[in-house]
């Protein structure tokens, strides 16, 4: 008569140790594949965001979306940051200034969604419903911004209704309107960016902040004028900013500052 042999504990134990070696090693590649494919879906975004300034750009006489002043100074946009998308909505009047007045609604008629405006790596960002109309979006949660990315704040201030620290080199430019052809390097100037090194965050000491930063070698994704997309390290492409405490670098300016727009 035969006798079934079950697993000894040995066996099992050798198996056990097997699966969790395996895991310890495929569990890393699947985050980082993850991860990745996030960053690929946020340069995604970019480009749609991208494609749909340079169609508006076409459409409005080769000038750049811009703050309505007026209704910024209503809702305490005064540097035009909750327009740009950079600020996050904090009561029912910013709200419908965001749906009415926001980069993200002047450039609506050519995205035709919201949802190219979130990362996939931002808890801080919801979309915005209601885009165009006076009536609130009830369900977007207050504290939130409706955007990723920023438009990059050198792009509209001159027409802010207080340029909160617009460079005095182009103090003869405010109340003016940019124009995508005054600029030298299309292709070297970013309009929108992520708002954070979500897809690689390692934080180090940064001399210039006296504490830490994002690290150089951080990688943010940037849309630029000409309408590609692409990531870089953060200490490549923006300026190193001893003010931006916890992080380090001015995003809406470049590396080298006003001489390198």
């Amino acid at each position: 008569m035969r006798v079934k042999r079950g697993f000894t504990l040995i066996e099992l134990l050798v198996v056990i140790a097997i699966i969790a070696i395996l895991a310890a090693i495929l569990f890393p590649v699947f985050a980082r594949a993850r991860v990745q494919a996030e960053s690929i879906t946020s340069i995604s975004n970019l480009n749609q965001i991208g494609m749909a300034l340079q169609m508006y750009t076409q459409d409005y006489d080769d000038t750049y979306p811009t703050v309505p002043t007026p209704e910024a100074s209503n809702v305490g946009d005064g540097c035009g940051v909750l327009y740009g998308g950079q600020q996050s909505i904090g009561n029912q009047q910013q709200l419908v200034y965001s749906q009415l007045n926001s980069f993200e609604s002047q450039l609506y008629p050519y995205t035709k969604s919201s949802q190219v405006f979130i990362c996939p790596g931002d808890n801080g960002a919801e979309p915005l419903g209601n885009i165009g109309s006076s009536i609130p979006d009830t369900a977007f949660p207050m504290g939130n911004r409706f955007s990723s990315y920023g438009y990059r704040f050198f792009l509209y201030s001159p027409m802010a209704p207080n340029p909160c620290g617009y460079d005095a080199n182009f103090s003869s430019g405010m109340g003016t309107v940019l124009k995508e052809s005054s600029l030298p390097y299309p292709s070297q100037t970013f309009v929108y960016n992520e708002l954070w090194v979500w897809f690689d965050n390692q934080m180090t000491y940064l001399p210039w902040l006296k504490g830490n930063g994002w690290a150089p070698a951080d990688r943010m994704n940037f849309e630029f004028a000409d309408g590609h997309a692409k990531s870089y390290p953060v200490g490549q492409i923006l300026l190193q900013a001893p003010y931006a405490t916890g992080v380090g670098y001015d995003f809406n300016w470049p590396r080298l500052g006003t001489s390198d727009l």
